[in-house]
């Protein structure tokens, strides 16, 4: 009979260890589908952020032409202003007429970038005229 419980026990043995076989495979295939959904959901992170951002960026084309337009009319309307208090500058200081504009040019009125804002403003504002 000893051999026949012997038997018994190694099988017994052999379940046990084929059980908890199986128990280790079933908690490694858990871990692993739990990696693979923290993966796939990463991913559709990633994939969202990469759409947004090519949206963003395919709209800036239309921006950057807004903007271009708003800078070259801003920059047309600074120069017009400058040729613009130039002659009045020329006309303030009582240089020689300009033919074109009838305005006086001095030589040696100073550029539009070289009079203080503030003199400006000053230099603009209108004289009391003395009525006959």
């Amino acid at each position: 009979v000893p051999a026949a419980e012997q038997a018994a026990v190694s099988a017994a043995e052999a379940a046990a260890a084929a059980e908890a076989a199986h128990a280790e495979a079933l908690a490694r295939e858990a871990a692993a589908q739990e990696a693979s959904i923290v993966a796939q959901n990463a991913w559709l992170e990633e994939t969202t952020s990469v759409g947004e951002l090519t949206k963003t960026l395919g709209s800036f084309d239309g921006v950057a032409l807004e903007r271009a337009v708003a800078l070259e009319s801003s920059q047309k309307k600074l120069s017009e202003l400058s040729d613009l208090l130039q002659k009045f500058r020329n006309h303030a200081a009582g240089g020689a007429q300009d033919p074109a504009v009838g305005a006086p040019v001095a030589a040696d009125a100073p550029a539009a970038d070289d009079v203080p804002a503030d003199a400006v403003a000053q230099s603009a504002a209108p004289e009391e005229s003395v009525a006959a």
